[in-house]
């Protein structure tokens, strides 16, 4: 997956090593190969992510104006 659509705030499911989970996107991507994630489930203790460990993504929604 190409992590240049993913934002600060977004929901990625990761699968890192046959485990996967749902996280929070920490800092902007910028299309660094590297994503700092922040997982819902505290018995993960991955924190980071590749472009190829994330299985999904689910942006946050924007208010509108």
């Amino acid at each position: 997956m190409r992590t240049t659509g993913i934002k600060e705030g977004d929901l990625v499911e990761c699968d890192v090593r046959g485990q996967r989970f749902f996280a929070r996107v920490n800092s902007d991507t910028n299309g660094d190969r590297l994503i700092k994630v922040e997982p819902f489930n505290v018995a993960v203790g991955y924190r980071s992510a590749t472009a190829r460990q994330i299985v999904g993504h689910y942006r946050k929604a924007r208010g509108s104006r």
